[in-house]
């Protein structure tokens, strides 16, 4: 705020344009001696002002800006969680002593009551906007209903131990999806932050729970379990962005890595297994790797700069090691080195310009040129070998003496 303001009329306080010579409004005469002497007197006050404010810089922003309220672990926080502690403690002891003389419907409504108390003290402890001790009540009540579904299939109760373990899975990991997404949005009003211990499982257990399905449907096949499962964890990614849930979104995004790795690596492994042009084409060993490669495009065009550099590179070096794998099985030593200084030379090349995926071309291109010199020095010290045993070889001997006594000598 400044008194002299330009766009403001002295006399009626009208908006003006700067430079006009008479006001629009009132028809002041803006150039006259009496208005110019009381513009200097305000230009005057505001340098007053701004040094006053330079003199006491701490106190003017305390001025305008509220302490914030500092948070205390209350009494009744320690007692809320020592209480939920003990029950937890009489739970444990309850299920231990008395479980065996229970039936089954007995078992579900001690499972059930157990973990509906302690999530409607969890609720209650929200609402009262404790945060720690509701963090500390919402990660117990997921743990408990993650017993309450594996115990009550290992006792077989309603008939459910004759869904396949990684099925079990699967739907377990779909419920803490749900109920964690509900308790961090119930959170958000009443806390006006995001729980992180609900969050963080429902980015956990929708990628356990894929990855327990997955490997009940695809039996000995790494590639193809870390493909579905990575293509899951990538989804709950996107989905917990959307519903702006960080922790969850940074745990699923780190679990769409780790499993595309494990896909890319699996499906090199294989091809390297079987480096024939027949075996990768006709039998089909080279699509995991031509997958990896259209994934890795894909990846590209939908994603932001920061993953767009890896996913050219990762593209580049499985192209061009799709054709490097057979060209090495058909011309050995030799076909693998044209195939990677070509791709070498050409990522190079087309990454000369600016961008995401020049400069991820450039990553491959220094990965092939580094691959390359890693097997020429294996083949320059083969050769090395070679050429050291044959220099003190018989016939190199003979040689020498020959040179030495005279070209009478037979060798």
């Amino acid at each position: 705020m400044t008194f002299a303001d330009p766009r403001i009329c002295l006399s009626c306080g009208g908006s003006i344009d700067e430079g006009v010579a008479t006001c629009p409004h009132c028809g002041m005469n803006l150039g006259s001696a009496e208005i110019q002497q009381a513009w200097r007197a305000l230009v005057v006050a505001d340098q007053w002002v701004a040094k006053a404010r330079e003199a006491v810089p701490e106190v003017a922003a305390h001025a305008f800006t509220p302490p914030r309220p500092r948070r205390h672990l209350s009494a009744g926080t320690v007692l809320l969680v020592l209480g939920a502690v003990a029950l937890l403690v009489a739970g444990l002891i309850f299920i231990t002593v008395s479980w065996g003389s229970l039936g089954i419907v007995g078992r579900a409504l001690a499972l059930l009551a157990f973990t509906a108390m302690v999530g409607g003290l969890a609720h209650a402890l929200t609402r009262r906007t404790l945060r720690a001790s509701a963090e500390a009540l919402w990660a117990v009540f997921l743990g408990l209903l993650t017993l309450d579904w594996f115990a009550a299939r290992d006792q077989g109760l309603f008939g459910l131990d004759a869904i396949p373990g990684g099925h079990a899975t699967g739907i377990w990991g779909a419920v803490v999806l749900a109920a964690g997404i509900a308790i961090a949005n119930a959170g958000r009003r009443p806390l006006g932050a995001t729980l992180v211990a609900p969050t963080i499982a429902a980015g956990v257990a929708p990628i356990l729970g894929a990855g327990g399905v997955a490997g009940e449907l695809i039996h000995d096949d790494v590639f193809w379990w870390a493909l579905a499962t990575g293509l899951v964890a990538a989804a709950v990614t996107v989905l917990h962005r959307r519903l702006q849930l960080r922790p969850a979104a940074v745990v699923a995004t780190v679990g769409t890595a780790i499993l595309a790795t494990i896909a890319a690596i699996a499906a090199l492994v294989e091809a390297l297994d079987h480096p024939s042009l027949h075996a990768l084409a006709s039998e089909r060993h080279g699509l995991p790797l031509a997958v990896v490669t259209v994934g890795a495009v894909l990846v590209g065009v939908v994603t932001s700069d920061r993953t767009r550099s890896s996913a050219a590179a990762v593209a580049a070096l499985a192209a061009g090691t799709l054709v490097a794998t057979p060209a090495d099985a058909a011309w050995h030593m030799r076909g693998a080195f044209v195939v990677g200084a070509a791709v070498a030379v050409a990522c190079a090349t087309i990454g000369s310009g600016h961008g995401a995926c020049p400069r991820g071309l450039r990553w491959a291109s220094g990965t092939a040129a580094a691959l390359i010199a890693m097997g020429g020095g294996w083949w320059l010290g083969r050769l090395v070998e070679v050429a050291a045993a044959g220099a003190v070889g018989e016939r190199t001997t003979a040689l020498a003496e020959h040179i030495k006594l005279g070209p009478h000598v037979d060798v």
